[in-house]
């Protein structure tokens, strides 16, 4: 081979290293480029993570406060039904056998009238409740709602306690 036949295959050969090279650093800058914009598009994706996670536990920390607020609220409905239920206003009279009013000497759960029995529309015959400080059996029954009716074992004692209003508790 001749001198000038190996200086030109050595430009040549040079040459394709040189294109081979330049192509090469062509690819490598476009592929650094697109990690680049990947890297900020994962960055970017990264921090809208972050930003939803922080979000999610504040409305978990809501969620809970929410939570508490109605438990406590409904604790406190349970107690005004509880109170609502366990106390009532009423009329308060008293009966007793020959008082002219009572119709028979038999209540209506079949005993006999006591002092410590009384009369009521509403409750379960059985249900005990408290009125200034007594506990009365409801046994029987009374022609208007909203009355309790306590027996007395005279009519002058009925006179004498008359009719009152008054709040009662339900102890059943």
């Amino acid at each position: 081979m001749t001198q000038k036949k190996k200086i030109v295959g050595s430009l040549i050969l040079a040459g394709m290293l040189i294109g081979s090279n330049v192509l090469w650093y062509n690819h490598t800058k476009e592929l650094e480029v697109k990690l680049e914009s990947r890297s900020q598009a994962i960055e970017v994706l990264d921090t809208s993570v972050k930003k939803q996670a922080e979000y999610v536990n504040e409305l978990k920390v809501d969620l809970q406060s929410k939570n508490e607020e109605i438990s406590e609220l409904k604790g406190q409905v349970q107690k005004a039904q509880q109170l609502s239920y366990r106390t009532m206003q009423v009329k308060v009279s008293a009966y007793a056998l020959n008082d002219g009013l009572t119709p028979n000497s038999v209540m209506a759960n079949g005993e006999v009238p006591y002092v410590g029995c009384a009369a009521m529309n509403g409750l379960p015959l059985g249900t005990r409740v408290r009125y200034n400080g007594q506990i009365y059996v409801i046994k029987d029954r009374v022609a208007t709602d909203g009355v309790l009716d306590i027996f007395m074992n005279s009519v002058a004692e009925c006179n004498e306690f008359g009719v009152r209003y008054a709040t009662i508790e339900i102890l059943d």
